[in-house]
């Protein structure tokens, strides 16, 4: 995933995505953020709820929140046997991250890197999938 991203406004959860709106509030988001994140109710109903997460993956061995700035983005190649993600891979703890864009530096001018926002050209929001 990207580094940061503007999460869709509350909404939009009902709107577009078939789920409650978020009752806290957020903003912009960056690793150790709270962001709203969209679950299953439970495992035999397709209703949606929305629950508060933070952007990056605080394992239940991590020290501190801090470790969330280098668990944020899982490679589909490591993230069944990396310490970090392995348990909730394994545990099937996915979600989605409605957002309305995110943001990736571009570093072609040689110099300082550019952010690149990525959305969708008619502005509407879209998910992103996250475990």
């Amino acid at each position: 995933m990207c580094a940061n991203f503007q999460p869709a406004p509350p909404s939009a959860f009902r709107l577009h995505f078939e789920a409650p709106e978020p009752t806290f509030e957020y903003h912009e988001a960056y690793p150790g953020s709270a962001v709203p994140v969209i679950l299953r109710s439970s495992a035999t109903e397709d209703e949606r709820c929305v629950k508060k997460a933070v952007f990056g993956l605080i394992p239940a061995w991590a020290r501190d929140r801090k470790i969330a700035r280098h668990t944020y983005n899982a490679r589909s190649e490591t993230v069944a046997s990396k310490p970090s993600y392995r348990r909730p891979w394994s545990h099937r703890q996915f979600c989605l991250v409605p957002v309305q864009a995110f943001y990736e530096p571009c570093y072609e001018g040689g110099g300082k890197p550019v952010r690149w926002s990525i959305h969708r050209t008619d502005g509407l929001p879209f998910a992103l999938a996250a475990i």
